[in-house]
Order: C-alpha cells, then sequence, then structure tokens
C-alpha cells in the first residue's frame, strides 16, 4: 500500500491544534493516507480504541466532543470531523472532509506518524466492515440481523423458485451480472422478502436506500461508493420508479437521477460484486431502459398460495378456532397481500380472544371482507343464526 502526501489545505487554526496535540514534537514526520475506500465510521473506530475523541473544526473554532460525532452539519458547509484514536499503541487522526464537493466525494483521510502500522490498521478496518452482521440502512441506523430474524416471515414458494433460480446462483459465486425488479401492490411483502433473505445470506451486506435519501444528484453515486466498501453488497432501493420514471410521460424531460442510476447498473465501471433490488408499485411507471437485462432485467412479483395465506394467519394468531379446511374454503384465491393478513389475523384475536366472540367461518368472511374493503378496524354486525 503506498500513501500519498497531500495537500489537504487545512491551515485553519483548529485543526492545527489537533495535530499539535495528537502528534507533539513527531508533527514534522507525519504522513496522510487516502482511505475513502476502506469505509470508516465512527462505530467502527469506538471498536478500535473506546476511548476515541472526536472534534468538529469550523473554520478557526474546535468543537470538543460534538453531541451527534461524525454527523454531517448541512448548515456548515466548511465544518470538517476529526477523530483521534489508538492502534496496537500508535496514534492515528481521522479527517472527514465536509466541504460540499469534498463530502459528495466521501473524502477521508488518515494522519499517522513514521512506523505507524498503517497497512494492519486498513486491513483490520475492512475486517470489522464485513463481520458487522447488520442491514445497513443508508443515512440512517443499521437493524441487526439478529433483529430482523425474529420478524415473522413466509416465504412464498412461486418467489423462491425464481430467486434461485435466476438471482442465487449470483450470491453463490460472488459475482453479478443482472438485477432484480420487485412489483406489486402495497403490502405485498417486497422489502419484508429483502430483510428475510437479508438473513439468509449474512456474507452479503445488504444496504437499504429509501426514497427520501435518493433526493439530490449525486446521492446514488454515494450509495454505490458506500457498496463498493462492504462487497460482496446487495443495494435495495424502494421506490426506484421516483427516481426513474418513464420519459416518455407527458411533462417527463431527461431525469439525472434516471441517468446516474443507469450509470451505476451498467457503466463505465461496473459493480460486479453489487446486486441491486429496486422495488415499485408502479411498474409501468418506469423508464424502458432501466428494465432490459443487466439493469433491472430480472422482474419478480410477490405471490402467495392459500395455503401459504394460512400460514400467515396462523404465524399472527395461532389459537384461532377454525380449522385450516375453514379458512381455506373462505380464503380461495383471493388476492389478500399479507398486510392484509396480518390485520385480519390481530383482529380475529381482537374478537376470540378480547371480546369473547365466537369465531366461525361467517364472521371469518366478514372479517376478511372488511379488511379487504375498508383497510381499517371496524365492528361487524353482530352474527344471527
Amino acid at each position: 500500500m503506498t500513501d500519498t502526501m497531500l495537500n489537504l489545505n487545512l491551515s485553519t487554526e483548529g485543526f492545527n491544534t489537533v495535530l499539535r496535540n495528537t502528534f507533539g514534537d513527531a508533527q514534522a514526520t507525519v504522513r496522510v493516507l487516502d482511505i475513502s475506500y476502506v469505509g470508516l465510521s465512527y462505530k467502527l473506530l469506538k471498536r478500535v480504541d473506546k476511548d476515541v475523541h472526536t472534534y468538529v473544526v469550523l473554520n478557526d473554532r474546535l468543537i470538543r466532543n460534538p453531541p451527534e460525532p461524525y454527523a454531517p452539519l448541512d448548515n456548515e458547509p466548511s465544518s470538517v470531523n476529526v477523530m483521534d484514536f489508538k492502534f496496537k499503541g500508535k496514534t492515528f487522526l481521522y479527517l472527514q472532509l465536509r466541504s460540499q464537493i469534498a463530502y459528495d466525494l466521501c473524502r477521508e483521510y488518515v494522519f499517522y506518524a513514521d512506523g505507524a502500522p498503517i497497512t494492519e490498521f486498513c486491513q483490520a478496518i475492512m475486517r470489522l466492515n464485513r463481520t458487522g452482521k447488520s442491514m445497513a440502512v443508508y443515512d440512517g441506523t443499521d437493524i441487526p440481523l439478529k433483529d430482523l430474524a425474529k420478524v415473522p416471515y413466509i416465504p412464498p414458494s412461486k418467489l423462491m423458485s425464481e430467486w434461485e433460480t435466476y438471482v442465487k446462483p449470483q450470491l453463490e459465486r460472488g459475482e453479478t451480472y443482472n438485477n432484480v425488479l420487485f412489483y406489486g401492490d402495497p403490502g405485498c411483502g417486497k422489502t419484508a422478502f429483502c430483510r428475510w433473505i437479508a438473513t439468509q445470506n449474512p456474507n452479503w451486506k445488504f444496504i437499504l436506500v429509501q426514497p427520501q435519501v435518493v433526493n439530490k444528484i449525486g446521492v446514488i453515486t454515494q450509495v454505490y461508493e458506500f457498496a463498493k466498501k462492504r462487497t460482496p453488497a446487495v443495494v435495495i432501493f424502494e421506490d426506484v420508479d421516483l427516481m426513474a420514471q418513464n420519459r416518455g410521460m407527458e411533462g417527463m424531460n431527461f431525469s439525472h437521477l434516471l441517468g446516474e442510476l443507469l450509470n451505476q447498473l451498467d457503466g463505465m465501471n461496473p459493480n460486479h460484486q453489487i446486486l441491486t433490488i429496486a422495488s415499485t408499485n408502479n411498474p409501468g411507471a418506469l423508464d424502458p431502459a432501466v428494465r432490459r437485462a443487466g439493469r433491472l432485467g430480472i422482474p419478480l412479483t410477490i405471490e402467495y398460495t392459500p395455503e401459504e395465506k394460512v400460514k400467515i394467519i396462523r404465524t399472527y394468531f395461532p389459537e384461532l378456532v377454525l380449522s385450516n379446511e375453514q379458512l381455506l374454503e373462505v380464503i380461495g384465491s383471493g388476492s389478500k397481500n399479507p398486510a392484509d393478513l396480518k390485520m385480519v389475523a390481530k383482529v380475529c384475536q381482537v374478537y376470540q380472544q378480547y371480546e369473547g366472540r365466537k369465531m366461525t367461518p361467517f364472521l371469518f368472511k366478514r372479517v376478511l371482507t372488511m379488511i379487504g374493503k375498508e383497510k381499517k378496524y371496524e365492528t361487524p354486525p353482530v352474527e344471527t343464526d
């Protein structure tokens, strides 16, 4: 690994104070390494050194131990985040530039004196990046896989068959060549499946990107730079139609977000260790260019068999007195999605356990109809013989 001395134009008194306090007489021999590819974070540095010190340098002002370390100061674009820590007895100084240009490019640096184990440090950080078993929420709080595993989930058999045919081989080989488009009505379980499949593939880093995050040019590129530091990785975009709308629709012009997404999916620098999963409630609104093979070329929808729907109800209300045969007769091949079925189970639980009603196929059917029609809890008419 080759380190490079960089002119970072950091002549502010605040930063110079941190530099002097950190390295003392060894300041003259301090070297700088661009580690933007490594993927550092405050949480990782806390695992390296629990006594890490944090600062924010704002022009000539030095703010010690800010309330939210490693957090951008959106109203202070010239701010700089700094942390000093120890690794194998040697002192290091981490810096992330907070100017708008540098932040968009995710530039991060480590300062260290001659003789410090910089190569071992970078290798250790990259290992820690892979051993944290969690789903990353971009610009949010990570969700441990052990917590996701506690959430009840019934994988639909048809979807699993298609997943194992078209997607699983890519994960097993560690090389991706086509990406996934999930489509279906709200509540059908697109995000729930992604969270569940993350627990089944802990060696891949799943990164959830919520639609409100992708609100300006450059964010999509940042997401993939974030993923590259954690490969092999799976990037999940929710409501992708908001950033990849059909250019042929009335009033639609070229979208820079669409162009950025297409470039990341199969541009000049292909991401062969990154699988992209995008979900939408409105596939017809997507630009045709984003749906072709090699981009989001694997369209998948979520459909449950009547038997699987019964399992979902049993999962959320095991004490339901009706038999599986009675439930199947009522459910049939209807279009109830998992979110509806969960609500059906909860309403039946209220009636049976808390209101003392006798659950019958007739009452169950009324609940099923009520949830599908109104999408809210209401008291159905009292059953009469």
